[in-house]
């Protein structure tokens, strides 16, 4: 449900474009059948005008409500939504841990499930901490320190045993608290997690973590980077 608001919403003007293009031609058809029922005289040419009228009046009406359909859901539903997801989440205050360049990054080990620190002499600040596993558990788009504006769809990977769901969510570096942007419970594979609406952001850095969560509801792993919004 969420993907379909947020779907509409994202490609709003692309709807109502193709609406209005699809009434500005059965308007006209509505005017020349119009037409040609003021204009026959006999009765089976007379009939077929009419149905013709009739058929483009009923495209114009389907055609308005559709585009009505779309306003309520981005006016009324949208907003609902977007509120019941950014929801502050108490959590490990990442950005108030120490933050050397050099730092260890912690990584899910398949077989028992849990998490090893190993060496990763590449982690930026942004990543330490993190427990994102290549081909099994991380982000693809965007990638750590990219920068990023509008709604954006987040891609990655969740490939885990005993996988139950994730969540993502952000914070501003220096923050404790997190905000969930929206959740899922479908494993992926390079797929669309979701996405992220940042036009109502401010510009600037960011965390974007994705925390992944067994089918018993504990914590499985976190998948941290670091963002930058563009001005608007």
């Amino acid at each position: 449900m969420n993907e379909i608001v947020q779907f509409f919403k994202t490609f709003e003007a692309v709807f109502y474009i193709i609406l209005g293009l699809a009434a500005l031609v059965y308007l006209r058809k509505l005017i020349l059948a119009f037409r040609d029922v003021q204009g026959t005289i006999f009765g089976m040419e007379r009939d077929l005008a009419q149905g013709r009228l009739s058929g483009a009046l009923s495209m114009l009406t389907l055609l308005g409500l559709m585009a009505l359909g779309i306003f309520l859901t981005n006016t009324f539903i949208y907003p609902d939504l977007a509120g019941t997801q950014k929801l502050p989440t108490p959590t490990v205050a990442l950005a108030s841990t120490s933050m050397p360049s050099m730092a260890a990054s912690k990584q899910i080990t398949p077989e028992a499930g849990g998490l090893t620190p190993t060496p990763d002499p590449t982690a930026t600040p942004a990543a330490v901490e993190s427990q994102c596993l290549k081909d099994k558990f991380e982000w693809t788009d965007p990638t750590n320190g990219a920068q990023i504006s509008g709604v954006v769809e987040l891609i990655g990977t969740i490939q885990l045993t005993n996988f139950g769901f994730y969540k993502y969510e952000y914070t501003q570096p220096g923050l404790s608290s997190w905000t969930t942007i929206a959740a899922g419970n479908d494993p992926k594979k390079e797929g669309t997690l979701g996405f992220w609406d940042t036009t109502l952001l401010p510009a600037g850095d960011y965390l974007l973590r994705l925390v992944a969560t067994d089918n018993q509801g504990a914590e499985m792993g976190i998948c941290v980077i670091g963002v930058k919004i563009a001005p608007q």
